[in-house]
């Protein structure tokens, strides 16, 4: 089994929203909050693993968990990962800012990256969420980060957006609004994945999304001369970019991805109730309190096993796990970083 690299944590089911555009609805709400993993189970967990480069929280609103800073903290007391994302609707501000700053006074050294979502303009983005106040709320809480980046260098905030056929023609508007009035480190719209909530959500077809994605491009550079990195960061991080949205394309229209999937291997889920997946779409192939809190033991099962081999040639729009696939394969990530991009035109 190759090692471990990234872990997905789904620290809660609860959530204060019903997206539209949400992958997880049908796990949302299922289970009270007495259902999740406890601290000790959590550290339990985190003992077996390997040192991991990061550790991906979500849920459910992650920040619902009033013990979340001390999961961050466990995590990096057992693993010494580097660097933790963590996504929130933003509607919780005041949980969102104490959070955050004490996960960043209490775990120096750790890189911590905030994605707050605005699927659109005000009108668009709150029917997508199903709640009036939601964009306003979002944003309140994305200006109200700013003073805790300024004064914790290790505080990345993103704007994140689920581009679907129903948002499309607001994805670039809302671009430029980003770019101009909020006070962010940048913005990434992907592709909608999975069964969402509302089922007459559609992806965009993969010529609407090479258009957008084009488009998006030059958004992309003005982040990241923002960033005050080095010009030849900048350079490949660009080109990363480019070869993400080129591979977007090209799972939209249907073609596989030219490396192996990592899930089950260099990345995986774990449940608020201790279920493990492979990845965030795939069957729950176990459960860590009927294996002595053993993660790896799971993956290495028989049910994981089979599950794997029936996906080694899935494909899917996912960044997590895109990403991580272009960094476990070496022809892949020199592509990426040398500009042999996946073809956003043709």
């Amino acid at each position: 089994m190759k090692r471990l690299k990234d872990l997905i944590f789904f620290v809660t089911r609860r959530c204060n929203l019903r997206c539209r555009t949400c992958f997880y609805a049908g796990e949302i709400d299922r289970d009270p909050a007495e259902a999740e993993l406890t601290l000790a189970e959590i550290d339990k967990v985190a003992a077996g693993l390997p040192r991991l480069d990061s550790l991906l929280v979500s849920g459910g609103e992650p920040f619902l968990r009033e013990d979340l800073v001390e999961i961050c903290a466990i995590f990096q007391r057992r693993c010494r990962i580097a660097a933790i994302h963590l996504p929130s609707n933003g509607l919780l501000s005041e949980r969102v800012l104490a959070g955050s700053a004490e996960i960043l006074r209490r775990l120096p050294g750790l890189r911590l990256t905030l994605s707050l979502p605005l699927d659109g303009l005000e009108s668009v983005h709150d029917g997508i969420k199903g709640a009036a106040g939601s964009f306003r709320g979002t944003i309140a809480t994305a200006r109200a980060l700013a003073p805790l980046r300024k004064k914790f260098p290790a505080l990345r905030v993103y704007i994140i957006t689920v581009a679907a056929r129903e948002n499309l023609a607001d994805v670039l508007p809302l671009a430029e609004w980003i770019r101009r009035d909020l006070d962010v480190d940048g913005h990434g719209p992907s592709p909608l994945r999975g069964r969402p909530r509302d089922p007459g959500l559609r992806p965009p077809r993969a010529d609407e999304w090479r258009e957008l994605a084009a488009a998006l491009l030059p958004y992309h550079r003005h982040w990241l001369e923002r960033s005050g990195r080095s010009r030849l960061h900048n350079a490949l991080a660009f080109h990363r970019v480019r070869y993400l949205y080129g591979l977007y394309a090209r799972v939209l229209a249907g073609g596989g991805l030219p490396f192996a999937c990592p899930a089950g291997e260099r990345i995986a889920v774990l449940e608020p109730d201790g279920g493990v997946r492979l990845c965030e779409l795939s069957p729950v192939v176990g459960n860590v309190r009927a294996a002595a809190y053993d993660l790896r033991a799971i993956l290495r099962g028989p049910e994981a096993e089979r599950e794997l081999r029936a996906r080694r040639s899935c494909s899917c729009t996912h960044a997590c796990f895109l990403e991580r696939g272009i960094r476990s394969s070496p022809g892949a990530l020199a592509r990426s970083l040398l500009g042999r991009r996946e073809p956003l035109h043709g």
